[in-house]
């Protein structure tokens, strides 16, 4: 292993003191990526909110919970597992492949300042996401019940809270999956079961705003037209006059005011809504994602009683003919899909996995994200606003059978929902340019267009203004392709069946039959195990075969191209990272989806450098970024590069103290991956590939 790392690197002279400063600092840097919760990102905390964290938690396989009254509040819980929430119960060793009901108990005290306003107020419980169903009581009261584990929810709390003393919240979790709820029965990623976002108790006033909505159109550079909508509440049993004062600001700075009076009736609600056009704004891109922020109160008497603030950029997003328009320019999108997945977290991720894995993909000169496949957790969204990321988010209606897919009821209880929730929370996110219906569902038969011409009209009814999509595998037997903007085809020739070459061919039969509107490559990727060297699947060097045979057919089709008769709009590699799946027991890494450009735990793999070239368009990146021979200690969660030609001749010392302090060593050079640690080499030094 010396004579091979010799080859890239330039030996010099140290002192052991200079390699003990590297060691030092290398740590210190290192610690600032430890994967700890940013609560303050995840659970924003103030007066009006309390993040329910420490709970109580029991399995119950037999469906004793109910008949035992586990919801009342003479519950005997003591000896209940104590488990902090957000959390997942299948990262448990001995729950991993655990289908079935899950209880949990919180116990919590009001505020005593909440109580002197407590008839001005209103106490709501807000739950971010529960997988996949779940039914709540608090002091023994039955609250209601949610489906579907991706949106929030919340109950009204308000006549049955206690102050001043103890309350107690009671939730029963089912993660068992049917074929007759959306996701289904048939699953490709985990199925990570429990309290698996934030859980809050909220206050706010009995006279609230609520709704805010924001639309831009972009008339010219120097012009934009902004549309801000939203609702008063008044819960109160008399009529009420109120003042709205609406205020836009950019970097701080105002630059749009309004105010305006309303009556509001009792227990009534008025839909407020105004329009201005904008000079000189400052649009929203991935070059340049500048953001603006929208302040509404609302006051009595000249005493506010309810604030809001909503971020959003200016920027719109248009087809025309066979292109893709941000800000009446013509775009190109590459980028990724990517599960809320990792080792020791499931997909409950704290804050700076997110955003690493997200500044990751923008690195790569990727300007798009396809959220796989349902709607992530908020924070997503935030980041993806400030890196300027466009945004494909979809409700994870995976593989439903026609007969399924055109079930009222399914599509009543299931699908609306799902889209409305994720609608109505997302919405003002400049990043989201596509609302997808679904993925890989069967759309050759007629039953099936009940469901496509349902959602579709009913996601377009909710928000115009972006666009609607979902991912096929049907290619030219597919009949919903009229009904929706773009065409979004998954395409793995080369892995599962046919070859590379023939990709393009399939491209060009979708577009003679359908030759205005556009084609998005909505999935293509290969496997591959990071180290592992070859000709054949599974190998890096396959993987990077696969990426560039498919990209160079891309190009010749690329919207915008100079033989102007390109309709392939963007592309997004399957998938970021390597994450588990029930459906890959037989996978060469045993529950891993192995597609990813980087593994599990995010040391990129050849095909990362390899789609970073082609995504910018070098012809000199590889020998800049690919032989470039670099240390990775940890995963990209502790990390930091040391290049090679930098690190003293007595390198293998430096790796010896290293692999004592960390994980994991990753070494990677032109030829391969090879991994350090003291578990694999106990002797150390010692190279393992």
């Amino acid at each position: 292993m010396q004579v091979t790392l010799n080859k890239f690197v330039k030996k010099r002279t140290t002192s052991l003191i200079l390699l003990l400063i590297l060691v030092t600092s290398s740590f210190a840097i290192l610690s600032s990526y430890l994967p700890l919760i940013d609560k303050d990102r995840f659970s924003p905390k103030g007066e009006d909110r309390i993040p329910l964290t420490t709970w109580k938690f029991k399995i119950d396989p037999n469906k004793d919970g109910m008949e035992e009254k586990w919801f009342k509040i003479d519950c005997e819980d003591s000896r209940w597992q104590d488990v902090l929430v957000p959390s997942t119960w299948n990262l448990e060793t001995d729950l991993e492949w655990y289908k079935g009901f899950g209880w949990y108990r919180a116990h919590f005290f009001i505020p005593d300042v909440w109580e002197a306003s407590r008839s001005d107020e209103l106490i709501n419980v807000h739950f971010l996401a529960v997988f996949l169903k779940c039914d709540a009581w608090l002091n023994g009261h039955y609250l209601g019940n949610h489906h579907g584990g991706y949106t929030d929810f919340s109950f009204d709390i308000s006549s049955i809270v206690n102050y001043r003393e103890e309350n107690i919240l009671a939730v029963r979790v089912d993660n068992r999956l049917y074929n007759t709820q959306i996701p289904g029965k048939s699953f490709d990623w985990w199925f990570w079961g429990g309290l698996t976002r934030d859980v809050f108790i909220e206050k706010h006033p009995r006279l609230k705003i609520s709704d805010i909505s924001i639309s831009t159109k972009v008339l010219l550079n120097d012009l934009a037209l902004i549309n801000v909508t939203g609702t008063i509440i008044n819960d109160y049993n008399s009529d009420l006059e109120s003042n709205i004062q609406l205020k836009l600001l950019s970097d701080d700075i105002l630059a749009y005011y309004s105010s305006f009076d309303i009556l509001t009736s009792s227990n009534n609600h008025y839909q407020w809504s105004k329009t201005l056009l904008m000079s000189n704004p400052k649009l929203w891109s991935p070059e340049d994602p500048d953001l603006y922020k929208a302040i509404v109160s609302v006051s009595v008497d000249n005493q506010v009683l309810h604030r809001v603030e909503e971020r959003f950029g200016i920027r719109e997003i248009k087809r025309k003919g066979n292109a893709l328009y941000l800000n009446n320019k013509m775009i190109f999108l590459k980028g990724f899909s990517r599960h809320e997945d990792y080792p020791g977290y499931g997909n409950v991720l704290p804050y700076n996995i997110q955003y690493e894995d997200l500044k990751m993909i923008k690195e790569s000169g990727a300007n798009f994200v396809r959220l796989a496949h349902y709607p992530n957790h908020p924070v997503v969204l935030d980041i993806c606003d400030e890196l300027g990321l466009l945004v494909w988010e979809e409700i994870p209606a995976w593989h439903i059978s026609p007969e399924n897919l055109s079930d009222s009821e399914i599509i009543e209880e299931w699908a609306k929902p799902q889209m409305r929730e994720m609608i109505q929370r997302d919405r003002n996110h400049p990043c989201i340019m596509f609302w997808s219906i679904g993925n890989e569902f069967d759309t050759m038969s007629a039953p099936s267009l009940i469901y496509v011409r349902t959602m579709v009209n009913y996601t377009r009814s909710l928000d115009a203004s972006r666009l609607i999509t979902y991912a096929t595998t049907k290619y030219q037997g597919d009949l919903g392709y009229d009904y929706i903007d773009v065409i979004s085809i998954n395409a793995y020739m080369g892995w599962y069946t046919a070859e590379i070459d023939d990709f393009g061919k399939i491209l060009d039969d979708i577009h003679k039959y359908n030759p205005n509107k556009p084609i998005l490559i909505s999935e293509f990727g290969a496997g591959a195990v990071l180290g592992k060297r070859g000709e054949g699947k599974f190998t890096e060097d396959f993987q990077v075969t696969f990426l560039k045979g498919y990209w160079s057919q891309i190009e010749e089709r690329m919207c915008g191209s100079s033989n102007n008769t390109g309709y392939v709009v963007g592309a997004a590699w399957w998938v970021f990272a390597d994450f588990k799946s029930p459906r890959r027991v037989s996978s060469p890494i045993s529950k891993y989806n192995l597609k990813g450009v980087v593994d599990s735990l995010r040391h990129p793999k050849l095909a990362y450098f390899e789609i970073t070239k082609l995504f910018n368009n070098m012809s000199s990146y590889q020998s800049e970024i690919e032989f470039t021979p670099f240390i990775q200690i940890g995963s990209k969660f502790f990390f930091k590069k040391l290049y090679l030609e930098k690190v003293v001749t007595s390198w293998s010392r430096f790796l010896t103290i290293a692999s004592h302090i960390y994980p994991i060593v990753i070494v990677r050079h032109g030829k391969g991956a090879f991994k350090l640690s003291k578990k694999d080499n106990p002797s150390l030094p010692g190279i393992g590939r």
